[in-house]
């Protein structure tokens, strides 16, 4: 990450695995007890965007992260103030190293319409 804006990373977000094989039997995804910590910022945004399905979301949170591993929406991300929101989108950033750093964005799936403006389903 450029070292300008290293100094913006003030919290840590801890990041644990989930993969297809780690479900309980009602499907949900179930997560490893530890995980690795990240430097990040989580920033409170209200902004309609489209995640990769075309449903609609107002985030509720946005985090950078310093990361040079992928993660993905199967993963489970807890934010500084200890709640593990769902993450909606998971996007790298690369440098000529590869992965340089991610941004995840969290929302209710609830909240989701198809419909750009509307909430609910």
């Amino acid at each position: 990450m450029d070292k300008s804006l290293r100094p913006l990373l003030t919290q840590t977000v801890v990041i644990s695995t989930a993969g297809p094989s780690t479900r309980d039997v009602y499907g949900r995804p179930t997560w490893s007890t530890g995980g690795s910590t990240y430097r990040a910022r989580v920033s409170y945004q209200r902004a309609f965007f489209r995640d990769h399905n075309g449903d609609n979301y107002v985030p509720l949170h946005i985090a950078w992260i310093e990361s040079t591993v992928a993660h993905s929406t199967e993963h489970r991300f807890t934010l500084p103030d200890g709640t593990s929101p769902p993450a909606v989108t998971v996007e790298q950033f690369y440098n000529l190293s590869g992965i340089d750093h991610e941004r995840v964005r969290f929302g209710n799936p609830g909240q989701v319409s198809r419909r750009f403006g509307e909430t609910g389903r």
